[in-house]
């Protein structure tokens, strides 16, 4: 595996400085015997300064892609399009029996809830038939596309619902990002560049109320994670193509650290895996509770 060493200085021009120095030689230890491949970016968003290893690199999202199309339905929200008290009827037809659906298995029959439920399961749950209706509402994978290059993000990409990602596992590969995009993507939400304020912040404590993953299994109790989990199951031949997460910790200081951390090709087990993303996430906290700006 190659590991790039990179940190970036964000200003008006964007200088990238390489360092040897900082957080990603100890991430590059943490993973050092490992079989698999990591993508990890890493920002404090008091500095601006980013770090990471293969962050320019493609990886799959899985259900981390929910953080997107969530984030394009809220924006239509912010336009007048939709309101988050508006009901949306969901039919059986629409709850899949073929794949992860919390809904579903507690109203089989279909329901009628408005969109802010929807958003929660989504995020919160990590409900894929939810999560088809939000990229519905979104307008597809095009309009998600243009709200993307509309936040100046050109390496997330939206491409497939989840009912098509079960007919054919191979278009995950489609629905990817780099670690360097999906920063960029959480900080333009963080920075509150995107997101009217009251949708910030029903944003924000939906990904913070989020069940799922292994990111604060050795953080500090109470420590806020605001963010979004994804993972595949195995292959046939026993590999993991996804086990990820990307969010916004918050440092007992009040710091805001947004990380993304990507996990494929692995051929360790789902233990390690989970074990591996809770020790990046503890890894993050005590670094950055050091309150260094400059590394």
């Amino acid at each position: 595996m190659k590991n790039y060493l990179f940190t970036f200085i964000i200003s008006l021009f964007f200088p990238l400085i390489l360092s040897a120095q900082g957080i990603n030689p100890i991430v590059s230890e943490l993973i050092k015997d490992k079989k698999l491949k990591l993508g990890f970016a890493v920002k404090d968003m008091e500095t601006g300064i980013i770090s990471g290893i293969n962050f320019d690199d493609r990886f799959p999202m899985q259900s981390v892609y929910k953080y997107p199309i969530s984030l394009a339905v809220m924006h239509l929200i912010d336009s007048g399009k939709y309101k988050l008290t508006d009901s949306v009827e969901i039919t059986k037809s629409q709850l899949h029996t073929n794949t992860w659906s919390p809904l579903r298995d507690q109203y089989p029959d279909g329901i009628k809830l408005p969109i802010a439920e929807i958003i929660k399961y989504t995020i919160a749950k990590s409900d894929n038939n939810t999560s088809d209706i939000l990229f519905d509402m979104a307008g597809g994978a095009e309009e998600i596309d243009k709200f993307l290059k509309q936040c100046r993000v050109w390496q997330v990409n939206v491409k497939n619902t989840e009912d098509e990602l079960h007919g054919n596992p191979d278009l995950q590969f489609q629905n990817d990002a780099t670690p360097w995009g999906m920063i960029s993507l959480l900080s333009i939400f963080v920075e509150r560049r995107i997101l009217r304020e009251v949708s910030y912040n029903f944003l924000w404590d939906v990904m913070a109320s989020t069940e799922t993953g292994s990111i604060k299994n050795k953080l500090p109790s109470g420590t806020v994670v605001a963010h979004k989990t994804g993972s595949s199951g195995k292959n046939s031949q026993g590999v993991y193509s996804a086990v990820n997460d990307a969010g916004i910790m918050v440092l007992p200081s009040g710091k805001k650290v947004a990380y993304a951390i990507f996990i494929t090709d692995s051929h360790e087990s789902e233990q390690t895996n989970y074990d591996i993303i809770s020790d990046l996430g503890l890894i993050i906290y005590n670094y950055y509770s050091k309150n260094r700006s400059v590394i």
